[in-house]
């Protein structure tokens, strides 16, 4: 529905708006908060990930145990919910086949932003970046692998699915009695 001359509004559970060539904010939560397992977040990073340059430009992501935080920008012809039903589907089929699991794992709906200004993308940048440390999952964000943005690639390499490389964040990312499978 049409709210302004660029600006459209829709609804699923939450109220979302959508306008041409704008940045938003983006967080989206697993099912009853379900804890994500070290293999399940390096899918969600990838997929995130994998349409950056392609449909959209993904400013920066965290995988956090439960949740998912992003900036992106999608292309023109891109809306905002097709680019995170993408993501969604794309990680769920990939963790219940690696996980022998099925069903559900996203909540249906997300809760998305459109940015206004440069010092509100620095500000959710910020957020985004210092979450596992507010946590208490790593005590520098530069020690979480499931961070990423196009500045770290060439600093901090993207892990293999599953690699068994024992970081602070997986030492902090125990199995707990509500986590996935």
């Amino acid at each position: 529905m049409p709210v302004g001359i660029d600006t459209n509004a829709y609804r699923r559970r939450l109220p979302h708006l959508s306008k041409v060539g704008r940045t938003f904010y983006v967080t989206f939560c697993t099912q009853d908060r379900k804890t994500l397992v070290p293999l399940a977040r390096d899918i969600v990073l990838r997929s995130c990930i994998y349409d950056h340059e392609k449909m959209c430009w993904l400013d920066c992501v965290v995988v956090m145990p439960d949740h998912v935080h992003l900036i992106v920008t999608p292309y023109d012809d891109v809306p905002l919910w097709e680019l995170l039903d993408r993501i969604k589907g794309a990680s769920v089929h990939q963790i219940n086949r690696k996980l022998r699991r099925s069903g559900q794992l996203w909540q249906r709906d997300s809760f998305d932003r459109m940015l206004r200004s440069d010092e509100n993308l620095n500000a959710k940048r910020e957020y985004i970046f210092n979450n596992p440390v507010r946590a208490g999952l790593v005590a520098r964000w530069e020690d979480y692998p499931w961070l990423w943005s196009p500045e770290l690639v060439e600093r901090r390499p993207l892990r293999a699915p599953g690699s068994r490389d024992k970081s602070a964040a997986e030492a902090a990312a125990a199995p707990q009695d509500d986590e996935l499978p």
